[in-house]
């Protein structure tokens, strides 16, 4: 995941289907049966991917309005208000787009300890996982929020 993806067409269906997976039926009081954990695989922002652009979904059109406002309206509105200021993970978790109680796992492999041209990356990513696993241990639900990167480049992950 990266801050610049935040509030795409892709974020508007996970996001939506993680609040239906969770329970919530009113989208206005956001009240889960199950309580959510999300995992956020950070990665660096990269200036030359634009993966993240597509964010067209949230035009004042009608065609737009019917295909997508309809299926949750809340959510619609919320992420139609990241768009125009800064997009970034920790306004998805400061906002009302997931349930109140919904954990978060944020810390990127680069704070981790991560390094390119390091040795020890096995036993990072491996300390990682299980600072991950340990932080959802309240959760019902928990959902892995991974980098899609498509600019062709090899991953540093």
């Amino acid at each position: 995941m990266r801050d610049q993806f935040v509030a795409d067409v892709g974020d508007f269906g996970k996001y939506g289907l993680l609040r239906r997976l969770c329970g919530i039926t009113d989208p206005e009081t956001l009240e889960a049966d199950l309580r959510l954990g999300v995992v956020w695989y950070m990665t660096p922002d990269d200036p030359d991917d634009t993966a993240g652009r597509f964010t067209g979904y949230l035009a004042h059109t009608k065609q737009k309005y019917l295909e997508y406002h309809d299926c949750d309206p809340g959510l619609w509105h919320d992420l139609q208000t990241l768009v125009p200021h800064r997009r970034c993970v920790g306004c998805i978790e400061k906002s009302a787009i997931l349930p109140a109680d919904t954990i978060y796992f944020g810390l990127s492999l680069h704070n981790a300890g991560w390094n390119n041209n390091a040795v020890n990356n096995r036993e990072v990513r491996a300390r990682w996982w299980r600072s991950a696993l340990d932080g959802m241990a309240d959760a019902d639900v928990v959902f892995l929020d991974p980098d899609n990167t498509t600019s062709g480049r090899p991953r540093t992950f």
